[in-house]
């Protein structure tokens, strides 16, 4: 990794995420001076904590990873998740116009509904779940507030910690005879420690002239490269195990959505269009799904093999 050496400080909210996890193991040798306060030194859930930790720390770009991700639960604390997902960063883009430093915020695929994918940028939002909604009015209030912003929508974010489809899925397989995974929801996927490294490239590019104008749009899409569905990743990832272990008896059983018991509505078709035109002029070629499931899946297996 190129080390940039910027005298700057840059915050980073929700840093104990799947792309915080692996932010800070790069973090060391990216020359930028990140700040990953815990949720006791800085609350998403109060504006004047927002403010109270800006004002104290003064940073030269803030990284919003703070969300309430739990799309099912969303819609039962739908007063939670709007708290994080849409008010607090509403308030984060306020204090950065009035401080004139710039924000990246993250936002989903679950913006679109069920308007037919692959989706640009530029396609109309319909949100169909309480949790895409409040991406989606946080979007709407960020491009109001701040000029100075950049939103990366991802999709279906995986890697070897957290909560996620690809460890819950490898976890599954080794444990259990019988699963049953939705087989008619088309999606992108997106490797956590992809868009670690895709965010410090985005500051480095960001301090050279403090703005985003090498973006074409406040909107930037990325996911790893490739379409497919749940029922093809679960597929994938028992292929995967079963190189490693011959004796794995699960069973993978391709239902619907209207199948799946589920307190929000999933989009049918979430998949985003990337634009990796930048992002190959800046040398950084983004890997397959398939490629990144595979580390993923083989990581897990080491740790589990570690643990027994």
């Amino acid at each position: 990794m190129v080390s940039y050496n910027l005298n700057k400080t840059v915050l980073v909210t929700g840093g104990s995420g799947q792309i915080g996890s692996e932010l800070k193991l790069i973090s060391q040798i990216s020359g930028i001076n990140f700040l990953f306060p815990s949720s006791d030194e800085f609350s998403l859930f109060v504006t004047l904590d927002i403010m109270d930790y800006c004002n104290r720390i003064k940073p030269d770009l803030i990284i919003n990873l703070g969300a309430y991700t739990n799309v099912d639960n969303a819609e039962v604390e739908r007063e939670k998740s709007s708290l994080i997902n849409h008010h607090a960063v509403s308030q984060l883009g306020k204090y950065s116009f009035e401080n004139n430093i710039g924000i990246i915020h993250f936002s989903t695929d679950y913006v679109f509904g069920n308007n037919k994918g692959p989706h640009k940028f530029n396609d109309i939002k319909s949100p169909i779940n309480h949790y895409g909604l409040t991406k989606d009015l946080s979007e709407n209030d960020l491009v109001k507030i701040h000029s100075n912003s950049l939103i990366i929508r991802l999709a279906s974010v995986f890697s070897d910690k957290g909560r996620n489809f690809v460890k819950t899925m490898t976890n599954l397989i080794l444990e259990s005879k019988e699963i049953n995974v939705v087989s008619d929801q088309k999606i992108s996927l997106t490797y956590a420690g992809d868009v670690a490294s895709l965010i410090v490239l985005l500051i480095s590019s960001f301090f050279l002239n403090n703005s985003f104008n090498f973006i074409k749009s406040s909107f930037f899409h990325f996911t790893n490269s490739g379409y497919t569905d749940w029922f093809s990743v679960a597929r994938f990832i028992q292929s995967e195990v079963n190189k490693s272990r011959s004796d794995n008896k699960s069973k993978l059983h391709a239902i619907t959505s209207e199948e799946w018991d589920a307190k929000a509505i999933r989009p049918n078709d979430s998949r985003l269009v990337v634009d990796n035109n930048w992002l190959n002029s800046k040398g950084m070629i983004i890997p397959s799904w398939e490629d990144r499931v595979k580390k993923v899946v083989s990581s897990i297996l080491v740790k589990r093999k570690m643990e027994f």
